[in-house]
């Protein structure tokens, strides 16, 4: 088991904590520093939300671009369900709207069914309105 004391991790007595410890040291003691920090970069990059993660992706959607050829329409939707007055009539124990930020999030996290109809039927209107209207 790893402890944290002060600005090192300590490894507790154990055979398997003691081979971690062992190969780690072993590893890191045969790289150089420019190796060392290509593998956490390389690790990194497979941690979401880190700036690596978001970099791989965008090398990933420049090889899509590559091979498939620029999209000729690219969106993104989002979900304003916290402030949709329409959806908080709809749900369910409501006599009035949701007064409160915290209680409509949480009328939302009581009935995801219906949130997810409300986008879908919202995104439903757009597309008629918009793209095909």
């Amino acid at each position: 088991m790893v402890a944290q004391d002060g600005d090192s991790p300590q490894i507790h007595d154990s055979h398997i904590g003691r081979s971690i410890l062992e190969q780690l040291r072993t590893m890191v003691g045969h790289m150089t520093s420019k190796q060392l920090l290509e593998r956490i970069h390389r690790y990194a990059a497979k941690v979401q939300g880190t700036r690596q993660y978001w970099f791989q992706r965008y090398h990933e959607l420049r090889a899509l671009f590559d091979q498939k050829g620029s999209p000729t329409f690219f969106w993104t939707l989002s979900a304003a369900d916290n402030y949709w007055p329409e959806l908080h009539r709809l749900m369910p124990h409501s006599v009035n709207v949701p007064t409160t930020h915290s209680m409509r999030v949480q009328a939302v996290i009581n009935s995801p069914h219906l949130t997810d109809w409300f986008f879908t039927v919202k995104l439903e209107d757009f597309v008629l309105h918009w793209l095909e209207g």
